[in-house]
This record gives structure tokens, sequence and C-alpha cells, in this order.
């Protein structure tokens, strides 16, 4: 195999019709789904309340036959599972956010600035609890 001559011509696709076929892309979308799922599975199984893949169980609290021993309660634990930021949002507030209700998957987000001396723009964003990066 030669050098390429130019940058271009290294940025260049092969022309081969298949990577351009229409079953390449849909395989294409398919792992990537794939890869998603496997980086991010932790993240979505505690999020909907489902049992973590390759994860120890945690165990079940035992009344023992003791008197006077007592349960372990087991207390609230707020975790971060992800967060969602772009260059676009930082300084920032978050003004409004709603769910999708048909993909319960899709969180829309409103950004602005609440202070009136140095205006910006508004914002929206459409995040994914799928693809949170």
């Amino acid at each position: 195999l030669s050098a390429p001559a130019t940058p271009n011509e290294a940025l260049e696709l092969p022309s081969d019709p298949i990577l351009k076929s229409d079953a390449m892309l849909t395989s294409l979308r398919l792992m990537e789904k794939v890869v998603v799922m496997n980086v991010y599975q932790s993240q979505q199984a505690k999020y909907r309340g489902l049992a973590v893949l390759g994860g120890e169980p945690e165990p079940s609290p035992k009344a023992s036959s003791r008197a006077g021993s007592q349960i372990p309660i087991k207390k609230p634990v707020l975790e971060r599972l992800w967060t969602y930021s772009c260059s676009l949002t930082a300084g920032r507030c978050v003004c409004a956010m709603g769910w999708n209700k048909s993909n319960k998957d899709i969180l829309a987000v409103g950004y602005g600035q609440f202070e009136y001396t140095d205006q910006k723009g508004g914002l929206v964003c459409c995040w994914s609890i799928k693809n949170p990066e």
C-alpha cells in the first residue's frame, strides 16, 4: 500500500458499494445499540429498578431468632447515574424539564438565564438515557 498523496485522499472513504448499502447501515446501528447497552447497562438498570447484569445480589435482611436483635434498616441513597452536559449548555441554568410521554427514555431540558443583566438566548436540548453522552 502506498501513502496518500494529499491529506484529502486520506479522508476519502473507500468506494466499495457494501460500505454504502442499507444493510451495512442497519448493521452498524444495531452494533452501536449493543455497545451502548453494554456500557450503560448498570446505570439504566438502576434507573429502572432492574437487576444489574453481572452485579452481586443485595443481601436480604433476615430476622434473627434471638430476642432483642434488630434488623438492619437500609437507608435511602441518592446515586448519580449520569449527567447531561455539552459545550452549548455551559453557563446556562436549567429552567424547565419534561419527559417525553411517548418515549420515556427522552428528556427535554430548557436552558436559560435567570439574571436580567446579562441575558443569553435560550436553548432546548433533548437527552436520551439510552446514550447519555
